[in-house]
């Protein structure tokens, strides 16, 4: 029978509509244990393995209460196979931690209730500052929970992702010697740590590693453990497993985690692990049988002396290895010393001052290399930068990087409303009426006397364009092709905080408060590109572009319909839509917004999670949906006049998936990394996934129902 977490995660899939009703009874048919479901559902296509992720959170947080013990729960780091880690505040000190809470089957069984207190006696025992901190254990009301050290830094997972998938050789050998050091402490408390691998390895602001998630050390003459290995059950992650520890050796000492730490070496040096395979079985066979790797074989440039630290330590015979934590790290010291290395840890920086050098000021540990902090960047002086000017054709006139005021952009004068004739001007080969369309009855937005002559920051390939009483001032353009139009408007530079408060409901650990300014406008669409304008931008092109698309026919989206949101669409063919529209229309330079960007214009200057209005008001979630997309502009637009930011689909931004740093940014732009960013939530998600800061990272060339994009276009300045 199907347990009580794939019931629930089942019934969310049904009424996210994501999964028909009779697919999901024969998920749970199949389903013996938690997450069978949803790892039957990715199998059979119904689901992708983040759908499933994101289902599975919602569910937890379904289950699990605001306060467990002397912990209230703030959000959720991470889950593995002993259960959950959620970021906490210990209510009597007032202190953030991490805790681990046993998952509910395994609480269930006594032999995973001694192995979870055995940890926690483990952790209890050793204080050294390179292996994680235990302050508390216990069990409130059947839940099993464990309080540890809070690492802001993340894991070597994260870093791995952050850094492009490897890391340069110094700061491997430093991560390494670490965790030698804390495994002394290991030792000298006569345990075995038996699943060292990255995502066990914890970095601190100053980029010191620590040794964490002791779930399977044990005492060496626990009764349990020899247990299983009399079972054969090896316990460990294959790739990082030692031989003796994948054959299930009774008589295992630190060895077998000398080998795990040289294999973690070789992972941080080339980015993939030493053994791969299609399934354990495959890897644990090649952990047996093959001689281990040189990781120069991978990244040629690792030294000599470097790879030699690998080999001794992934010896198939344990006599050859480091005998030691204390010798391994003497071997690591040596080869930095041969390769003239240092392996003196780097203090990090909250927030380099404006005049220093960002790469050299900004702390590597947190930080992308393609982020650019404030003051980082050459930017001339404020009186040398091009200045757009709202009120003339072209005279000197108001810079955008000053206060957001709306009088610079309302001469005396006439009004021009939508009933009021407006000026016509020849624009290419059709007269087109320069003004506002008439809006909507419920749009609230209100058009305001526009300047009597074209200002010459509005581009060439605008059919048209006008201003709106708006908080950022309202102008906006509109560009047509293939007889569809999408309007865009005009977001000007300034500053805002990035991400979510501490306190925020639904908040995660990827939303880390940080500033970013803006020192250019750009222009973003007001809507998620339709149907329409996808199908119409897909038709232009040569006539071989035209032959493919007459054959395709229409993108097949979720929900048919030309003004309903485009769906089923990956990063890829999303950063193809906008090198078509470019190409199509000269002057246009289109793109996916930054992800600073759309948060930006998303917030439109408002705080709070859905910027300052009812999600109910701004977009199409579940609570309003009903499982299906909606037509554009159905809904309330934002203060900046934007529609369906929150809710409707999820939009792709330009940038990679990666962890927010501690400091102020300018123009960031993430170029590095393994996922692209989605962002805003769509009509299958609830209101905690509808937020301003809610990010969701997915590989570039996936496509879903419920995302799409929105199209952003660079201002060009005057002149250049």
């Amino acid at each position: 029978m199907a347990t009580e977490f794939d019931q629930l995660f089942v019934k969310a899939a049904v009424a996210k509509g994501m999964v028909p009703p009779e697919i999901a009874e024969e998920a749970l048919a199949k389903a013996k244990a938690d997450g069978e479901a949803g790892s039957w559902l990715v199998k059979k296509g119904y689901l992708t393995r983040h759908l499933v992720h994101v289902l599975g959170d919602e569910v937890t947080r379904s289950q699990m209460p605001k306060v467990i013990g002397n912990y209230r729960i703030l959000s959720k780091l991470g889950h593995g196979g002993m259960g959950s880690v959620f970021k906490a505040v210990q209510l009597s000190l007032q202190r953030e931690v991490a805790l681990k809470v046993m998952a509910g089957r395994l609480a269930r069984r006594q032999e995973w209730i001694d192995r979870f207190l055995a940890e926690a006696r483990s952790m209890a025992s050793i204080h050294h500052p390179h292996v994680l901190i235990c302050f508390d254990a216990g069990n409130d009301k059947g839940k099993l929970y464990l309080a540890m050290e809070l690492m802001h830094g993340g894991d070597l997972v994260r870093l791995l992702r952050a850094r492009d998938g490897r890391v340069p050789v110094d700061e491997a050998l430093r991560i390494i010697r670490d965790c030698a050091s804390g495994l002394e402490a290991v030792a000298r408390a006569g345990l075995i740590h038996r699943d060292i691998k990255p995502g066990n390895i914890f970095l601190d602001h100053d980029g010191a590693a620590k040794l964490g998630d002791l779930g399977l050390a044990c005492l060496a003459e626990a009764h349990a453990e020899e247990a299983a290995a009399a079972d054969g059950r090896p316990i460990g992650t294959p790739a990082f497993m030692s031989p003796e520890q994948a054959r299930g050796d009774e008589d295992l000492d630190i060895r077998t985690d000398i080998y795990a730490l040289g294999a973690t070496l070789f992972a941080l040096l080339t980015g993939q692990p030493p053994f791969g395979g299609k399934n354990s079985f495959a890897v644990i066979a090649k952990v047996l049988k093959d001689p281990p790797p040189d990781p120069r074989v991978i990244v040629p440039g690792i030294p000599a002396e470097v790879a030699e630290v690998t080999r001794r330590c992934m010896a198939k015979e344990r006599d050859e290895r480091p005998r030691t934590p204390a010798d391994l790290r003497r071997l690591i010291e040596e080869a930095a010393r041969a390769i003239g290395v240092s392996l003196e840890a780097r203090t990090a920086m909250a927030a380099p001052p404006a005049a220093v050098d960002a790469d050299a000021a900004t702390d590597r540990w947190l930080v992308q290399p393609s982020f650019a902090p404030v003051g980082g960047e050459d930017q001339p002086p404020a009186e040398q930068r091009p200045v757009l000017d709202l009120d003339s054709a072209g005279s000197a006139g108001s810079s955008f990087g000053g206060a957001d005021r709306r009088d610079d952009l309302a001469p005396d004068g006439g009004g021009l409303g939508p009933e009021g004739g407006g000026r016509v001007r020849r624009l290419g080969k059709s007269d087109q009426r320069v003004g506002v369309a008439a809006p909507s009855s419920d749009s609230g937005i209100t058009p305001v006397e526009a300047p009597a002559e074209r200002p010459s920051w509005i581009p060439d390939w605008s059919a048209a364009w006008g201003i709106d009483a708006l908080d950022n001032g309202g102008p906006w353009v509109d560009l047509v092709i293939g007889g569809v139009t999408q309007r865009l408007r005009f977001i000007r530079p300034g500053a805002f905080t990035m991400g979510s408060p501490p306190d925020e409901p639904g908040r995660r650990a990827d939303e880390t408060p940080h500033e970013v300014s803006f020192s250019h406008p750009v222009w973003i669409a007001d809507t998620p590109v339709t149907q329409a304008l996808w199908n119409a931008v897909k038709t232009q092109g040569g006539i071989m572009d035209k032959l493919s698309s007459a054959v395709r026919g229409r993108h097949k989206s979720r929900f048919v319909g030309d003004d309903l949101p485009v769906e089923l669409v990956s990063w890829t063919e999303c950063a193809d839509f906008c090198a078509r529209l470019s190409r199509a229309i000269p002057g246009v330079k289109a793109r996916l917004p930054t992800e600073s960007e759309w948060e930006f214009a998303c917030r439109a200057g408002a705080p709070g999670a859905h910027a300052g209005d009812s999600l109910g008001a701004l977009g199409w979630f579940t609570g309003n949906a009903f499982g299906t997309s909606h037509p554009v502009k159905r809904k309330k637009p934002n203060a900046w006049g934007l529609y369906d930011c929150l809710g409707n689909v999820w939009e792709w931004c330009e940038d990679c998936y990666a962890d927010y740093p501690a400091i102020a940014l300018r123009n960031p732009v993430q170029r590095h990394g393994i996922y692209r960013v989605c962002r805003g939530g769509s009509y299958v998600d609830d209101a905690d996934n509808c937020r301003a800061a809610r990010r969701s990272p997915l590989t570039a060339d996936i496509s879903r129902p419920f995302i799409g994009m929105r199209l952003a276009i660079d201002v060009v300045f005057p002149g250049r």
